[in-house]
């Protein structure tokens, strides 16, 4: 009985492979096209009449026509990025630039040509007399700059070369420790510059955070290469 009930499962079971069935392997009848011998399935034409596209043929031929189209456009086609279209106007903007620095340059080093003895002229030639002095006043100003902070950095180096010593020489005669000297010394110092302060008419404590903070900018100065 158990033998007959096999034989009949056995019986009923659908073939898998084989030359004959499609999902038999890939070279095998039917499974490049479809089962019904078409390439993707599609209904066959009745009898003499020719086949009708199916209702999803056309959108997807015509999706498939579209993107290769572009993809030839973009690959082979003119340049249409903002890049390609800005480019021109910028540089016509550049070239504008440069010509009216140039005027103003040549105006101001005494190239001036003879229109610019007219009332227009006369405005446009003072205010090009201001802006060279204006250049002139920033270029005094960044010398005058650059010389007051060499000046501070060699004071603050002087002093450090100064205190070191001072130290090493009170240390070497002395024989006591460096620190309680130069501690020492530096009270007496404050002590009489307080002293002066104060007979001045000034405040000692507004000084001397003065000095704390410009030494501390020369010093953060010094570090970051005097930017």
């Amino acid at each position: 009985m158990l033998r007959r009930a096999s034989l009949q499962a056995l019986r009923h079971l659908r073939p898998k492979g084989g030359h004959g069935w499609p999902g038999g392997s890939f070279w095998s009848e039917g499974t490049q096209t479809g089962r019904n011998g078409y390439l993707f399935g599609e209904s066959p034409p009745p009898p003499g009449q020719k086949r009708k596209w199916e209702s999803w043929e056309f959108m997807t031929y015509t999706s498939f026509g579209i993107a290769a189209m572009m993809a030839w456009f973009i690959a082979h086609g003119p340049d249409n990025t903002l890049q390609a279209w800005a480019l021109p106007h910028a540089l016509k903007e550049l070239e504008e630039e440069d010509a009216i620095f140039e005027a103003i340059i040549n105006s101001v080093s005494g190239t001036r040509d003879s229109a610019s003895s007219s009332s227009a002229g006369g405005g446009h030639s003072r205010l090009q007399e201001q802006v060279c002095q204006l250049q002139q006043l920033q270029v005094q100003g960044r010398q005058e700059q650059r010389q007051q902070r060499q000046q501070r950095q060699q004071r603050l180096q002087r002093q450090q070369h100064g205190a070191i010593s001072a130290a090493t020489g009170r240390f070497l005669t002395t024989g006591r420790g460096c620190g309680q000297g130069k501690r020492k010394h530096d009270a007496e110092l404050r002590a009489e510059k307080t002293a002066l302060l104060r007979a001045a008419g000034k405040d000692p404590d507004r000084y001397y955070d003065a000095v704390l903070m410009r030494n501390e900018f020369e010093v953060l100065q010094a570090q970051h290469g005097n930017a």
